[in-house]
């Protein structure tokens, strides 16, 4: 979205920017509360999700069709699979180190982009992205020596990352593009749950968190940030994710009891400056050239953001 939003547009959009972020942000601690192996949470999320998206569409008087399926499936099975390595990785390390490292998709995300629709890359960024990276290591080397970081579980992130999804083609209606890609997100995964016997692997008292993670990161999250997408400019939605790791780092400290080291605080503070301007800068070097191919990277954010 360009150009000047009206005072009332704002309004709306900014809450909505605000709850999104917050409910993306803490979607690895609600993970973790679950207690299951992430091919499970991230199965059992995404078709219970679906099925709520796919009630939003029947109300809306739209039926899932094999037309939408072969549209947005691909994008979905590379949305499940991106999902249930972020949820292992978090199962197996840190949230500091899981959404520091999450935090370079927007990182990876630029460049990919440009080889794939072959935009001018904004050279002038990269010294943030390399400052990002530093930061990123400064996290991961002044871990405790004790507690949940491991290299197994920031592996798993890393291949999160990497799994950079791009849109299917032209504009789907919200309901529409989530039952079809949670749809086949969670049925990707369906054989992995059922073949390793997890079935049951979710504890009955459990049950609850599960309900909360797929109204809140499944469906009330994908819901807010469309109405920001709508009524607030790309650059204020770009600021406001890069808040994401440190609210994700205090939410484990509150609610998991994880600690942090000072080392750390301050290699997520250079994490966030650093893509901080590396967005200002791509921005501004978009700004300058004639518009091109637009594209869309959907990812945790969820996400990381899409746990």
């Amino acid at each position: 979205m360009s150009g000047a939003v009206p005072a009332e547009r704002r309004d709306v959009g900014l809450p909505a920017l605000i709850v999104a972020v917050v409910i993306f942000a803490t979607g690895s601690t609600v993970s973790r509360k679950l207690g299951a192996p992430g091919v499970v949470i991230a199965c059992y999320r995404n078709l219970l999700a679906a099925l709520v998206w796919g009630s939003i569409m029947a109300v809306q008087g739209r039926r899932l069709t094999w037309a939408l399926i072969r549209r947005a499936g691909p994008l979905g099975v590379l949305f499940g699979l991106n999902l249930m390595a972020f949820i292992t990785g978090v199962s197996h390390t840190s949230i500091a180190a899981a959404e520091i490292i999450g935090a370079l998709t927007t990182v990876i995300v630029t460049p990919a982009a440009a080889m794939i629709y072959h935009e001018r890359v904004a050279w002038r960024a990269m010294p943030f992205a390399a400052a990002a990276f530093a930061g990123v290591l400064i996290v991961l080397l002044f871990a405790p020596p004790r507690g949940a970081n491991s290299w197994l579980g920031n592996t798993w992130i890393v291949g999160a990352t990497r799994l950079v999804v791009i849109d299917p083609g032209p504009e789907l209606p919200l309901a529409d593009l989530m039952t079809a890609m949670s749809l086949c997100g969670g049925l990707v995964l369906l054989p992995f749950v059922v073949l390793g016997g997890q079935a049951g692997a979710i504890e009955p008292g459990r049950i609850g968190w599960l309900a909360l993670m797929v109204l809140t990161n499944g469906v009330l999250a994908h819901a807010a940030i469309l109405i920001a997408q709508r009524t607030l400019p790309l650059g204020t939605i770009s600021t406001a994710q890069v808040a994401q790791p440190a609210i994700a780092v205090m939410s484990g400290a509150l609610f998991l009891s994880e600690s942090v080291r000072p080392a750390q605080v301050a290699g997520i503070a250079v994490v966030m400056i650093s893509l901080l301007g590396f967005l200002r800068v791509s921005q501004r070097d978009s700004a300058t050239r004639p518009p091109s191919v637009d594209f869309q990277a959907v990812a945790p954010t969820a996400g990381r953001g899409s746990d």
